[in-house]
């Protein structure tokens, strides 16, 4: 659990570089997730069986190649 308000589950694979400096963080690489799932207490969601990659580039993240459900639904 991370706070009382958010807690996950699940395997990941990170492949990171972090450079720069407090002020300006740049972070390159990829987060991997197999099987993950993110409970939010408030507002109520539940993001589950979630796969893929996390994608980091500089000041950006990308998670298009993430597949699972959230409340249910699919999430592509």
């Amino acid at each position: 659990m991370l706070s009382p308000q958010l807690s996950v589950d699940g395997a990941a694979v990170l492949d990171l570089w972090l450079r720069g400096t407090p002020e300006a963080p740049r972070i390159d690489g990829t987060i991997t997730l197999d099987d993950a799932e993110v409970v939010m207490r408030e507002p109520r969601a539940i993001a589950s069986d979630i796969s893929g990659p996390i994608v980091f580039s500089g000041d950006r993240v990308s998670v298009s190649g993430l597949k699972g459900f959230l409340n249910g639904g699919d999430i592509e």
